[in-house]
């Protein structure tokens, strides 16, 4: 092969380059040089330990491959952009606290998750698009979903699951304050039909007499409230606390009647009472 300057060599251009492909090398350049050749194989090969470029059918390119306490760091033209940090074992985006913000996209959304370095604020859906954000449990699904198109927070249930004007619907129950000195209990309602125990896990319990029941009422928690309801009178349901305060027991014996209850200072304390007998 006649001898050719290297700018006058055919271009490889777009082509794939092979692993037998060949490069110039000048060795030494600043001392005695020498023109050598070395492989792309040899080449890639020969690159600082801390990076890795497999060649073959996994084609992998590895940072830090001999796990020293190296830092691969990405910076835009004024201050570093990301980092992943060897030592700590962390990735870190703005590691210089600049400016340096962190978006990403969906098909319709060009800022779905924004993150605004220097205003210091995290926006999910910053374009206000049609793009939920749902959090999922261990067994939910929709443990918290925030339903954009109806501007709705829902929890334990699905996007568009919403009653019509609902700007927040739970699914399942509500506890304020700790689980054992709850201070206010929203939950599902209970339907007792005939004689037995109202609970205490429900803050409604409609009553359904079927001639003259006994009803037991347990403590409840300091602060929690109970709402009970005559649905249906087949006779007379009598509602006797284990504690109660100012009263001994509750007579319900037509449809509507009803009563508001608060524990309180060991006891249940009547707050409203409509059409019962207390006595």
């Amino acid at each position: 092969m006649a001898d050719k300057k290297i700018t006058a060599l055919t271009d490889l251009g777009s082509g794939n380059i092979a692993s037998a492909d060949l490069f110039h090398v000048i060795d030494d350049p600043s001392g005695t040089p020498i023109n050598k050749k070395i492989s792309v194989a040899s080449l890639f090969a020969n690159i600082p330990t801390a990076v890795t470029i497999n060649p073959g059918a996994s084609s992998n390119v590895t940072i830090n491959s001999n796990t020293t306490d190296s830092d691969f760091i990405v910076s835009t033209d004024t201050v570093e952009a990301f980092r992943v940090d060897g030592g700590n074992e962390e990735v870190v985006v703005n590691e210089a606290s600049g400016s340096i913000d962190f978006r990403v996209e969906t098909t319709s959304e060009t800022k779905a998750l924004f993150i605004d370095g220097s205003a210091d604020t995290v926006t999910i859906n910053d374009g206000g698009s049609d793009v939920d954000f749902r959090v999922e449990g261990d067994t939910d699904t929709d443990l918290l979903v925030c339903d954009a198109g109806n501007d709705a927070v829902i929890i334990s249930a699905a996007s568009g699951s919403f009653a019509t004007g609902a700007k927040l619907q739970v699914e399942g129950n509500i506890v304020v304050g700790a689980t054992a000195t709850a201070y206010l209990a929203l939950r599902a309602t209970q339907t007792l039909c005939g004689a037995g125990a109202v609970d205490v896990t429900n803050s409604i319990t409609e009553i359904y007499s079927t001639g003259s029941n006994a009803l037991t009422f347990a403590d409840g928690v300091e602060g929690q409230l109970k709402f009970l309801t005559m649905q249906v009178a087949g006779g007379t349901a009598t509602l006797t606390p284990t504690n109660s305060t100012g009263f001994t027991t509750i007579a319900f014996d037509a449809v509507g009647e009803n009563a508001l209850l608060l524990f309180t200072n060991s006891g249940w304390n009547i707050i409203s009472a409509n059409g019962a007998t207390i006595a």
